[in-house]
């Protein structure tokens, strides 16, 4: 998940206004399910977090991805006050994997917004590599990217890194939607995972991306972005050797 609130108290327009706290809400509905929530829940105002399911999956090791959150490249483009990575060593039957939640610099500031991106995504290549030990096996990277999948900025995860993602159109469902961010004018596929196709192949069940299409669901959902969300969710989907 991204961009999860916590309860923030601001002076707008000399009037204090309290928001929501989402993160609150969001961590005792899935506790009620069972589910297990990894994420700050500070007062950053767009948190990631991880949930997990503790009656199909077992955690064998959680962590913060420490990657740089700031950066100057001297000639006016600046950025600040980014998203963590977080990362879930998980184990379901005979698969054993890490999930990686992202959120990458928005594409607010172009040309900048593109070199920070870019930065990140080699960032983000080398924590996995160093940080989780992760040279060699299943790692399974989500999130929102702020990017399409062909972009140049995520060039270091698909070169040097070896991602593939899997939200390509050779990659999705039959059926599947073709849009994650869902504000017109600016409609587009940038929410993604990502895996090693060297280690990952055999353990991804082929075409199983989908990426949800609210105008699908009929009347229940024509107000999905008013109710839930301005991206709609992405799945895809692994083997295990359970039922």
């Amino acid at each position: 998940f991204q961009e999860v609130n916590t309860s923030i108290t601001e002076v707008i327009d000399s009037e204090t206004v309290k928001s929501p706290d989402q993160f609150g809400v969001l961590k005792e509905e899935l506790e009620a399910r069972g589910y297990e929530l990894f994420g700050a829940g500070g007062t950053n105002a767009q948190n990631v977090l991880i949930a997990y399911d503790t009656d199909e999956v077992e955690r064998k090791g959680r962590r913060t991805l420490l990657v740089p959150t700031s950066f100057d490249f001297g000639d006016g483009c600046t950025s600040s006050n980014l998203r963590l990575p977080l990362a879930v060593d998980l184990q379901a039957g005979a698969l054993r994997f890490w999930v990686v939640g992202v959120h990458l610099k928005s594409q607010i500031g172009e040309e900048c917004a593109d070199r920070v991106r870019q930065r990140q995504a080699n960032d983000l290549r080398k924590a996995i590599r160093k940080q989780l030990g992760a040279k060699k096996g299943h790692v399974f990277i989500a999130g929102d990217f702020n990017a399409l999948a062909s972009d140049d900025s995520l060039k270091p995860l698909k070169t040097k890194g070896k991602f593939t993602p899997l939200t390509r159109r050779a990659n999705r469902a039959p059926g599947s939607g073709s849009v994650s961010f869902l504000k017109d004018p600016f409609r587009s596929l940038i929410d993604h995972v990502m895996y090693r196709k060297r280690d990952s192949k055999k353990a991804w069940v082929k075409k199983s991306t989908l990426v949800f299409d609210p105008d699908s669901a009929g009347d229940e959902f024509s107000d999905f972005i008013n109710r839930y969300s301005d991206h709609a969710p992405v799945y895809t989907s692994f083997y295990t050797d359970r039922e």
